[in-house]
């Protein structure tokens, strides 16, 4: 502890240097005659207690503790008033003294009221370290959760991302099968393209004679050229399949269409965007034609929608969290390898404060000593290779924690998972956290 004595009498300096130079803690002693000096040798020799005479030439010892009090940096240091007279005791201590001293002082009060300084000096260090190293902490803290925040984007991200890569041959199968009838049907134009070309070519190769005045004997050749080339090339039935050929490459090219956008909205749309009005109907039909392939042949999928389905929501989440739902389904039931086709009925409804989406099956179920589990992360009964384990926990996460609704899941009878999903119906802000069911 550095001490520093301020008073304009070289007696008083040197007697209280000498009875307090050597007591524990105290490291150095300086001694100041000029208190106009005393400020800035407090601020250079970062001083710990001050103890000042009040009456001083220049400048008193009550403007000394007034100057340094004004100052925050200086607002832990210790000051003790040393004067003779009880009139300014009570001016020290409302202009933030800390002790108050007599003179002429006795030695064993002189030690104990800077043996208390040196200790009160002590705990305000103390404490004001521990609030420093708990503001690096918290700093920390906020660093790594922001942190946790962007891996945990990252790998919510990823396993979109990854849930695409194993639909990817589904996906592809799905806008293969009207792309094939979309280039028949282009062959198919081709030839009839073909066809009237030499139609035309044989009104063509008799225009001149109608425009220039024909015999006719040349006319009657004319209309039988051209009844043979129609008869020939089927000109009535080229005509007639136009339309529904176009028909069905608009239809192919619009479903294409449709699952491309799909898979980039689902793809691309942002997993911490602003909850806006979104039609839950609309993301079930969604996510059911990104996972069809993988259920078409096996699997029949009921759906009983609630008309008013609009509700305020992150779509990419929602539709993140179904097909993590409903792949879990699809997995079961064809894990049973069985003859008959398996059941997957979606089913919404809507209350004043709740919007539910209840996605049953009858596959095999879940054991209820995995209930606990099942949404833990990395946790899954998949073979190696062919789970993340991270489906459900992403889907809690999104569901509870983004949207502040529950997710829970239950057997029915006789087999079979049920899995629920609440969402509420106010705007994000106004929400609550929820509880898992």
């Amino acid at each position: 502890m550095i001490v520093l004595i301020v008073d304009d009498s070289l007696l008083v300096l040197k007697k209280v240097e000498s009875e307090i130079k050597d007591m524990a803690d105290v490291d150095e002693v300086i001694l100041c005659s000029n208190p106009v000096q005393a400020l800035d040798i407090i601020k250079e020799k970062n001083v710990d207690i001050v103890i000042s005479d009040v009456v001083m030439p220049e400048m008193s010892g009550m403007e000394l503790l007034a100057q340094i009090r004004k100052d925050e940096a200086l607002d832990d240091i210790q000051i003790i008033m040393l004067t003779a007279g009880h009139e300014y005791l009570q001016e020290s201590f409302n202009l933030g003294a800390d002790d108050f001293i007599n003179k002429p002082f006795q030695q064993i009060e002189l030690k104990s009221r800077v043996k208390a300084a040196v200790k009160t000096r002590k705990s305000l260090m103390l404490v004001n370290e521990m609030n420093r190293q708990l503001s690096l902490k918290n700093q920390e803290l906020v660093e790594l959760n922001e942190l946790i925040n962007g891996t945990q984007l990252s790998i919510i991200q990823n396993e979109k991302m990854a849930s695409i890569g194993e639909l990817a041959a589904g996906v592809a199968h799905e806008i293969n099968n009207p792309l094939g009838f979309v280039k028949s049907n282009i062959d198919t134009l081709n030839n009839f393209l073909k066809k009237l070309m030499a139609v035309i070519d044989v009104y063509r190769s008799s225009r001149e004679l109608l425009e220039n005045g024909c015999l006719e004997s040349e006319r009657t050749d004319f209309v039988r050229k051209v009844t043979e080339a129609e008869k020939t090339y089927k000109l009535d039935f080229i005509i007639e399949e136009l339309g529904p050929l176009f028909n069905d490459l608009q239809e192919g090219i619009t479903r294409v269409a449709k699952i491309v956008s799909t898979l980039t909205s689902f793809a691309h749309t942002s997993m911490d965007g602003e909850h806006v009005l979104n039609s839950i109907n609309s993301i079930i039909e969604e996510s059911l034609l990104i996972i069809r392939n993988e259920y078409k042949y096996t699997i029949d999928v009921d759906t009983r929608l609630d008309i008013n389905d609009e509700i305020y929501c992150n779509k990419g989440q929602i539709e993140q969290v179904l097909i993590n739902v409903l792949m879990n389904a699809i997995y079961a039931i064809k894990s049973q390898q069985r003859s008959e086709k398996g059941n997957i009925t979606i089913q919404t409804q809507r209350d004043s404060e709740r919007f539910k989406i209840v996605i049953s099956d009858d596959g095999p179920g879940v054991p209820e000593e995995l209930f606990n589990r099942i949404f833990d992360p990395f946790f899954t009964t998949k073979d190696i290779g062919k789970g993340t384990g991270l489906g459900l926990s992403i889907s809690y996460d999104i569901v509870v924690n983004k949207h502040h609704g529950r997710i829970g899941v239950s057997n029915r009878q006789p087999s079979g998972a049920v899995f629920e999903i609440e969402l509420p119906l106010k705007r994000d802000s106004d929400q609550t956290s929820g509880d898992e069911i």
